[in-house]
């Protein structure tokens, strides 16, 4: 299985906002997207090696932009999403029952995404990365 990586699009997102005074991305809600899932990805084992290389990646961006730009879009998501996908999990809803396997995964992925920025944010103390935002993302593929 080829370890999943980070950090590139949101490297070059928190670049793109910043370069232009008022800039923002932009939601469009109608747009199509088609994107190949395969099946190695469908699997606990990736969905593990993402959440690392995702906390890894997080920690590699907020040492060269800020934990407040690289985290910003997380501290919702913790704070309000991923506790409404635990609970969700836990509730039988209309002709569905409770699925708390569900809501294991969404705790175990925040728990190993959060060990591992963790991790690479104390690994940075001792081998600082390069403060060029424009090598972010290929720092963030060498610590996956």
């Amino acid at each position: 299985m080829r370890t999943p990586r980070g950090a590139r699009r949101r490297s070059l997102s928190i670049r793109a906002v910043e370069s232009v005074p008022g800039g923002a991305i932009v939601l469009v809600p109608d747009a199509v997207v088609r994107h190949a899932v395969t099946p190695a990805r469908t699997t606990r084992a990736y969905f593990r090696a993402r959440c690392r290389a995702e906390g890894r990646s997080k920690a590699i961006v907020s040492s060269l932009v800020g934990s407040g730009s690289a985290l910003s879009t997380e501290r919702t998501y913790v704070t309000h999403t991923l506790p409404t996908a635990v609970l969700r999990g836990l509730r039988p809803r209309a002709g569905r029952p409770a699925a708390p396997g569900q809501s294991v995964a969404v705790v175990e992925g925040l728990v190993l995404t959060a060990t591992a920025y963790a991790g690479r944010l104390l690994r940075q103390r001792v081998r600082p990365v390069t403060s060029d935002p424009a090598t972010a993302a290929d720092a963030a593929q060498t610590a996956a």
